[in-house]
């Protein structure tokens, strides 16, 4: 029954801020960092119910420090994330007040999560501009002001050697998967079938006058024009936006 508990716990989580335990804890944990979700672990002597594990959270807190990217990622000029976790010890003669402080000032420094792009990328199809237009002067603004960082392949440094395993490491863990239909690319069909069978957040769009290879009642669908001013663009997108993001999996 715990089992089943972590994993709804890690389904409904946005972060997951770890003091003490054991098993249970750094199974969570696992967990939250295979979603891609920030994992918080405490250096604070505190223990086990059931004496399990490795150390909890002070285990945890020792992996971290060694490598805080696979724990957590803090926004550009946010510090160093190893010198601030460091900082994170619990003890009896903690100042509570200072200890609350730092860890309130750390999870407001974490880095959104991700919000990644599923699209036409090919510059030499004839949509290609309007859907550039849309994604940059629409998207990037409806994602950004909604707490999620933008990511789509081609911009930024790559973190992968091969673009394909960048693409579904990317998609496994994204907080949200934003994919565009205008083109009907095989590709971005396969990527949205991962992303669906996945359990991510999912918001499908396209350019008005695409035919889908689905009924667009059975996955809500945004159809744009490339028409209108920035401003009303962002303001449309963003009222559907609100009204699909938050919808739940296809599979419970």
């Amino acid at each position: 029954m715990a089992g089943i508990i972590r994993e709804r716990q890690v389904l409904r989580g946005d972060i997951l801020v770890a003091f003490g335990g054991g098993a249970g804890v750094e199974h969570l944990a696992e967990r939250y960092r295979d979603e891609g979700k920030p994992v918080v672990p405490i250096d604070a002597e505190l223990g086990a119910f059931n004496n399990d594990g490795n150390g909890g959270s002070r285990f945890l807190h020792e992996r971290a420090l060694s490598d805080p990217d696979a724990f957590f990622r803090l926004r550009d000029g946010a510090g160093s994330a190893a010198a601030r976790l460091s900082s994170l010890r619990l003890r009896q003669d903690s100042d509570s007040n200072t200890f609350a402080k730092e860890l309130a000032r750390l999870l407001a420094d974490l880095r959104p999560p991700s919000a990644f792009y599923v699209r036409l990328l090919s510059t030499d199809h004839e949509n290609y501009p309007e859907v550039e237009r849309f994604f940059r002067d629409v998207v990037d603004a409806v994602a950004a002001d909604r707490g999620f960082t933008p990511r789509e392949m081609g911009r930024g440094n790559p973190d992968r050697a091969f673009m394909n395993v960048e693409i579904f490491e990317a998609l496994h863990r994204a907080g949200l998967v934003v994919v565009d239909l205008t083109g009907v690319r095989p590709n971005c069909m396969m990527e949205l079938g991962y992303a669906l069978a996945r359990r991510r957040r999912v918001v499908i769009s396209a350019k008005r006058g695409t035919t889908l290879p689905f009924d667009e009642d059975k996955l809500p669908t945004y159809f744009w024009a490339d028409v209108g001013t920035p401003a009303d663009r962002i303001r449309s997108y963003r009222d559907w936006f609100d009204r699909y993001s938050e919808l739940p999996s296809l599979v419970e």
